[in-house]
C-alpha cells in the first residue's frame, strides 16, 4: 500500500514525505511506512515522474537511515 501511494503520489500526506539528511546519500527525501520504518527514495534525474528506492530501514536505533 505504501509503494502503491509513493508511485502515485509521493507527497501523499499519509505518507509524511520530507527531505532528510542521510549518511550514504545526502539529503534525499523519506517518506514514512510504519511506526518507525522509513523508505529513502529520490526522483530519478532526468524525469520527475520516476521514483528511485535508495534504502529502508528504522528512523532510530541501529538500523536508522538518517544521520
Amino acid at each position: 500500500m505504501t509503494l502503491d501511494k509513493l508511485s502515485i503520489n509521493p507527497f501523499d500526506r499519509n505518507l509524511r514525505s520530507h527531505k532528510v539528511g542521510t549518511r550514504r546519500y545526502g539529503i534525499k527525501w523519506s517518506s514514512r511506512v510504519t511506526g518507525d520504518l522509513r523508505i529513502i527514495w529520490d526522483f530519478e534525474a532526468e524525469n520527475r515522474m520516476v521514483v528511485l528506492l535508495l534504502d529502508i530501514g528504522g528512523h532510530g536505533g541501529k538500523k536508522k537511515v538518517y544521520r
